[in-house]
């Protein structure tokens, strides 16, 4: 992940730009905090659509024994450490669940866009239904339990009934022509459903589980919606927040860049190179981006006290700040914050999930 970002930044300084996923946090990896139950939906931009239901959420930060733990469906993310689960429809019931979100700008009326999702069927779900459903609206989408939202005609719909493989990701993709000033995307299963809808797919065996006992379920992962032969955004591949200023100019702000690999002394806060790379390809992109500020972001794994992580992922975090200083960003632009152990992205339990724990993040504004 953290070498994807610094790609990202190196093409912004190269001017070699793609077009952006309009889609916030479309692959689920910005986290809120790692989720302590299944229902738990602690991921930045994206909401339940129906009070009464709640969309699952599976990460790898969490214990291998917790029910939020990919490991429970025998089916690990798509691409990252999270993915969302949905139950689309209940035998004999109207309870459906349904994710949302706002986009990063609205659609332009005529505008065609790719639309993609990764989706897979767990092995532990008693029925399939044959199709998962994009409505895409310029007011976000509210309902009541159990029937709505039902939507007569879904602006994309993917038919899954070419999944044959359980535990098994599959990407889907077509394009979608805009009307004009969509900016909410709702995801789940819209239509009225009929009695070939809801398809058995298997019995109670060595995988059963009661979580999804005589429900259809759907796993979601990676989704895109990306303008088709637009001109270059103004930063980079992938942005985060955009706001209008006055004179109508569109202020861009990039997602966060996770560095994973900097090497600190044992237990200290002291650098140990003169000279880091990944560090000044940070400076390089500050100094291209005058207006942008930084919070930098320090974390720790889980070995040793509260206290001590959160004064030392502090430390990191500044003498971070000191290295950008010394090579040339003004400090008024850079702000620390230790957050310890709090915001754990991988599992503790292992060796390699605490080396992904121990790390630093740049955060724009």
């Amino acid at each position: 992940m953290r070498q994807l970002f610094l790609f990202c930044i190196s093409i912004c300084c190269s001017n070699f730009i793609n077009g952006q996923n309009l889609v916030p946090n479309g692959d689920f990896e910005r986290l809120i905090g790692c989720p302590k139950s299944l229902s738990e939906l602690t991921v930045y931009n994206w909401n339940n659509t129906v009070v009464e239901s709640t969309a699952d959420i599976f990460s790898n930060c969490t214990h291998s024994e917790s029910l939020a733990n990919p490991s429970i469906l025998h089916l690990q993310p798509f691409e990252g450490a999270t993915y969302i689960g949905l139950k689309p429809a209940i035998n004999g019931s109207g309870y459906r669940e349904y994710i949302s979100c706002k986009l990063k700008s609205r659609l332009k009326n005529g505008k065609t866009y790719r639309v993609k999702i990764a989706v897979a069927i767990p092995d532990e779900c008693s029925y399939r239904v044959n199709h998962i459903d994009f409505v895409l609206s310029s007011m976000p989408l509210t309902g009541t339990f159990p029937d709505d939202p039902l939507i007569e005609n879904p602006s994309v719909s993917f038919s899954l009934k070419n999944i044959d493989t359980l535990s098994k990701w599959k990407t889907y993709e077509t394009t979608y022509t805009a009307e004009g000033d969509e900016a909410y995307l709702c995801i789940g299963n819209f239509l009225k459903m009929k009695k070939s809808d809801l398809v058995k797919i298997k019995k109670k065996d060595k995988y059963y589980h009661r979580l999804f006992e005589n429900c259809a379920y759907v796993c979601l992962d990676a989704i895109e919606i990306v303008a088709l032969d637009s001109p270059p955004p103004v930063i980079e591949s992938k942005k985060e927040n955009v706001e209008r200023t006055k004179n109508q100019e569109i202020k861009t702000i990039p997602e966060p860049i996770i560095l994973d690999n900097l090497l600190f002394e044992t237990a200290s806060a002291k650098l140990k190179d003169d000279e880091i790379p990944d560090l000044d390809k940070i400076v390089t992109y500050l100094q291209n981006q005058p207006e942008l500020k930084a919070v930098i972001e320090g974390h720790t794994d889980n070995i040793g006290s509260d206290q001590s992580n959160l004064t030392l992922s502090n430390n990191r975090a500044k003498s971070v700040i000191e290295y950008l200083v010394l090579k040339g960003i003004a400090i008024n632009r850079l702000t620390p914050k230790g957050y310890g152990a709090s915001q754990p992205i991988a599992n503790n339990s292992t060796s390699e999930g605490r080396a992904k724990n121990r790390r630093v993040v740049i955060r724009f504004e």
